[in-house]
């Protein structure tokens, strides 16, 4: 008897990288997107009362996951360097997973606008915090106490 079963991925968008995409795509939501958006706790940005330019439609702390850390980085693909927001820890923690998920450093370091080396500088740091944070927890869990 023939096996009928078969695999099916489902892709899908995340409400912070939708709302990431269109502003950088210059576009203005729908009323129904803006309201999706609000039941997600997503914050579109908004132009200053001066005319200036719009916030960021993704804040550091909406950061989740590997996909809306790319997201939130891309906002700033045109920004030079030394004004860009500055990796948190957190940050670090998903860029393995967002580094594998689109295949190597330089392919990511292309999608976010640095250098290969910036996103292998990052990694180096996140494994040392990794390590450290192992290190703090066997420490802290008895493995470390000294014995009398």
């Amino acid at each position: 008897m023939p096996d009928n079963t078969r695999t099916v991925t489902e892709r899908r968008v995340t409400p912070a990288a939708f709302a990431a995409w269109l502003h950088a795509q210059g576009q203005e939501p729908s009323t129904h997107v803006l309201a999706w958006f609000k039941s997600k706790g997503v914050a579109w940005p908004t132009t200053t009362a001066s005319g200036g330019d719009a916030a960021p439609a993704l804040r550091a702390e909406d950061v989740k996951d590997p996909e809306t850390l790319v997201s939130y980085r891309q906002q700033f693909k045109g920004v030079k360097h030394q004004k860009r927001p500055k990796w948190t820890r957190e940050h670090r923690a998903f860029l393995g997973d967002a580094v594998r998920l689109h295949g190597d450093a330089a392919a990511l370091a292309k999608l976010l606008g640095v250098t290969a080396e910036a996103v292998r500088l990052q990694l180096r740091k996140a494994n040392a915090e990794a390590a450290e944070k192992k290190r703090a927890d066997a420490f802290t869990s008895g493995l470390g106490q000294r014995t009398p």
